[in-house]
């Protein structure tokens, strides 16, 4: 840091670096309000240390590695351990010059990551080296070759300097912090300083912050980046004055610690924040006043991180049998698949065994932020919950259309739909899978509404097909010569596309279409002519979707003619 000093690369530092330092000092921040000056005078004890933290890599037991293929056409695929596999598809496809959709990013299961794998290193040259032989490339990195390149966390010298009252009460915190993350900036250090006296409310409080450029490989996240090394500084001084003044450290913290109203340390007014609460139910936890044997201790301290919700993608999809998937975008390295199947669970008030959340690779979902800074059970979280209260809110509307009410009429609660009031007649709850399976009908039919293509039974005879929410009854089913040929007759209702279509060729209040159907080789089992009649209704209705779809066939021609 002093001006003389070999330096590391020239043009990295910011114009904001005061006087006094080398070229390796590349960034700087500074914050605080209040006198520290009176604040100090005013304390009834000042302590005042240095603390140094060397750089520790994340260790991480599974290296990093990588498969990838890329095909002549241009369409590549990767299958990588990483936090963020939509990450690594934008830099990749930046790399490559190709469109995102092309290349397909699947994150494997991560064996640790703790920050350590929100970067790229391996997977570009991968593709490249699949690019250029025409085969799928594998990487894996050496142990020594994760501890060379992949980045550690920084290492820090802090200086620490508090003032404390004999009651316990902080007069004055100030503190100096230095970081090293290698050969290229970084923005740990800003990180490191808001969260060092954050957990505080002081009245007067400064915090100063350098990034300084050393020949090391550069930093990489781990856990709170920046945050433990300036917290652990804080804490242990607050300890030490605890220890002069005889005082229990866990009150001097709830004394002093941030709540709703605090201006914190770098600037942002907190709203509430669950500190003092924290405290307060550690106070009261019996393991706080149990008696230590021998060779025991006990401690404490604050600790703050940030929080924000960032990209977040969720699918929940409710299955036919009344189980729940939800999809998300975001690498589990923490467990939390298990909140968000929790979350989904309490939401629709179906037990937790009827819920499993899968990660979805890039091409089957929208983009999702890497997972880091602690954002994912927050952000897919509230994601989920507000798909489950979307999915809630769709049930109640389809349990409206089986009892024939207004879908304001029905509710959902604890996992059932039911009428919302007296008026609203006196049907029995009906449970997600109830509807889910669609197994109650109503005016001799049942209806599903958004699905491309779904064929029921009911009772055993009657057949009610949907097609993009139009509704297809199967009106009658006979069996006659000798068995072998059945025929199944559809009528279309007159909300349906079809119907409407034909009225302009022939005036009947009812469509009706019949088709032969005659299984070749088929005994008289009852079921086998059942099941060539379902095939085949759903083979023509398929072809009339699709037409419509292609801008094709009848159907597409009365819209494009209206």
């Amino acid at each position: 840091m002093e001006i003389g000093a070999p330096v590391v690369s020239y043009g990295k530092k910011n114009e904001n670096i005061p006087n006094g330092f080398s070229d390796n000092v590349v960034q700087h921040c500074s914050f605080g309000h209040g006198n520290l000056e009176e604040g100090f005078r005013g304390a009834d004890k000042v302590i005042k240390r240095t603390f140094k933290t060397p750089s520790v890599h994340q260790g991480y037991i599974e290296p990093h590695a990588c498969l990838a293929s890329m095909s002549n056409d241009g369409k590549a695929e990767l299958w990588c351990c990483t936090q963020g596999h939509f990450n690594v598809r934008s830099i990749c496809s930046n790399i490559f010059k190709m469109d995102n959709s092309q290349l397909k990013v699947t994150a494997s299961e991560i064996g640790g990551g703790f920050g350590g794998k929100t970067t790229v290193f391996i997977e570009p040259i991968a593709l490249a080296l699949s690019q250029k032989s025409g085969h799928p490339v594998k990487i894996v990195m050496s142990r020594e070759e994760v501890f060379k390149a992949t980045g550690p966390t920084v290492s820090s010298l802090v200086d620490v300097e508090i003032g404390m009252k004999k009651s316990g009460k902080i007069t004055a915190a100030k503190a100096i912090i230095r970081y090293e993350g290698g050969a290229f900036p970084n923005e740990t250090y800003e990180l490191g300083a808001q969260s060092a006296f954050a957990s505080y409310d002081l009245d007067a409080v400064k915090t100063e912050a350098f990034n300084v450029l050393t020949n090391r490989p550069t930093q990489a996240a781990y856990r709170a980046p920046g945050a433990p090394q300036s917290i652990y500084a804080v804490e242990s001084v607050i300890d030490e004055l605890c220890q002069h003044f005889n005082l229990d450290p866990l009150y001097v913290r709830i004394l002093n610690a941030a709540k709703k109203g605090t201006k914190s340390s770098y600037g942002p007014t907190f709203d509430d924040i669950g500190l003092k609460a924290t405290l307060e139910a550690a106070k009261d936890h019996p393991h706080y006043n149990a008696t230590l044997k021998e060779n025991q201790g006990r401690g404490i301290s604050c600790g703050f991180w940030f929080n924000f919700g960032g990209n977040t993608c969720v699918s929940l999809n409710i299955n036919f049998d009344g189980t729940v998937g939800v999809v998300e975008g975001n690498p589990d390295i923490g467990g939390s698949r298990s909140s968000i199947s929790q979350m989904a669970a309490e939401e629709l008030g179906i037990s937790l065994d009827k819920v499993k959340t899968v990660i979805a690779d890039t091409n089957s979902l929208g983009h999702n932020d890497v997972t880091d800074g602690s954002r994912v059970t927050f952000s897919v979280g509230l994601a989920t919950i507000k798909a489950a209260k979307a999915a809630k809110k769709e049930l109640c509307k389809r349990a409206a259309k089986l009892w024939g009410i207004d879908e304001d009429a029905v509710i959902w609660k604890e996992g059932y739909a039911h009428p919302a009031g007296a008026n609203a007649g006196n049907q029995e709850p009906l449970s997600l899978e109830d509807i889910a399976n669609e197994r109650h009908t109503q005016e001799g039919y049942s209806k599903a509404d958004n699905q491309y293509l779904h064929l029921s039974v009911i009772d055993g005879r009657s057949v009610n097909i949907t097609v993009e929410s139009e509704y297809y009854d199967i009106m009658g089913i006979s069996q006659f010569w000798n068995n072998h040929t059945s025929a199944i007759t559809i009528a279309a209702h007159e909300t349906t596309d079809l119907f409407k279509w034909s009225k302009r060729f022939v005036d009947q209040d009812n469509l009706v279409f019949t088709w032969l159907v005659e299984p070749r080789a088929v005994d008289s089992a009852d079921w086998l002519p059942y099941a060539a009649l379902g095939v085949g209704a759903v083979a023509i209705l398929s072809m009339l979707v699709i037409l419509k779809r292609e801008g094709l066939g009848p159907l597409a021609k009365q819209k494009s003619e209206q």
